[in-house]
């Protein structure tokens, strides 16, 4: 870590798409430093502009900041970076790596909250410099907690950033992940619902997972992946009672649909020579 005598320093923004959130980092960061690039990348982008990475290879950087940044970072860029690297993750601790909203509603967790960290070659896997948390509805979907957990990112963003530029410095306040970050792969491998997971596993990662832009769960047969379709809505919640008794009716439907899909299935590869699957 170096520490610098004057309150100059470059930096580089890797940020998201949404405009609001973007507007509102870009301007900030550019009235407490000397922002150098900025650039915006969206939900499917997975590498950073060249020019990046030509800016490093012919200017000193002081701070590297990704706030809500989908792209991993590369480790040469995070080693060339003067002072520090920094990510905004919104998501607490517990919960690195993609799906945490979820996973936090599946766990039925009370509270949900954004981290602050150095960035390390291994993604939230760096020194925890400061934490924000806030509640969880009871009404809250994974979207909304997502949602939300931006805002209080942006928050955080506000918090670190002033004291970095008035510092020049930072330090970890001694938290630390409580697991390895979950990847894309692991996320949707447990998005996959198997018939031999109980009623309430069923319905617990519905419940966690309903989104009304991205579709799942999934179900996979026969090579074949099925969807629940984005923006489905849960069980009606006429009353627990009426609930619980809908739910074993809808679930034991499900199992015998899925016992004449699968026939139907087996049936129809076994007379196609390369059939498509997903």
């Amino acid at each position: 870590m170096q520490q610098k005598s004057n309150t100059t320093f470059k930096c580089v923004l890797l940020t998201c798409a949404d405009p609001f959130l973007a507007d509102a980092a870009e301007q900030y960061t550019q009235s407490l430093f000397d922002v150098v690039h900025v650039s915006r990348y969206d939900r499917q982008s997975k590498t950073l502009l060249s020019e990046v990475h030509d800016l490093f290879q012919n200017e000193s950087i002081d701070f590297l900041i990704s706030f809500l940044c989908p792209v991993i970072i590369p480790e040469s860029l995070l080693n060339a970076t003067v002072i520090a690297p920094i990510n905004f993750h919104p998501a607490p601790p517990e919960y690195p790596g993609v799906g945490s909203a979820s996973y936090a509603l599946y766990d039925q967790q009370k509270n949900f909250g954004c981290t602050a960290h150095i960035m390390e070659k291994v993604p939230d896997s760096g020194d925890i410099l400061q934490t924000k948390y806030f509640p969880i509805f009871p009404q809250d979907t994974c979207e909304t907690l997502f949602d939300r957990a931006t805002l209080y990112t942006l928050l955080l963003y506000y918090e670190v950033l002033t004291g970095l530029a008035v510092n020049g410095t930072f330090q970890a306040n001694g938290e630390s992940w409580t697991r390895k970050a979950i990847t894309r792969k692991q996320f949707k491998k447990w998005m996959t619902l198997s018939f031999d997971e109980s009623q309430e596993e069923i319905q617990r990662k519905i419940s966690a997972l309903r989104h009304s832009r991205y579709p799942g769960p999934f179900i996979e047969v026969n090579g074949w992946r099925f969807e629940l379709p984005a923006g489905s809505q849960p069980l009606d919640e006429v009353s627990e009672k009426t609930t619980k008794k809908k739910a074993a009716i809808d679930y034991q439907a499900m199992l015998k649909k899925h016992g004449q899909l699968k026939e139907e299935l087996d049936k129809w590869t076994a007379k196609v020579a390369d059939p498509v699957k997903i």
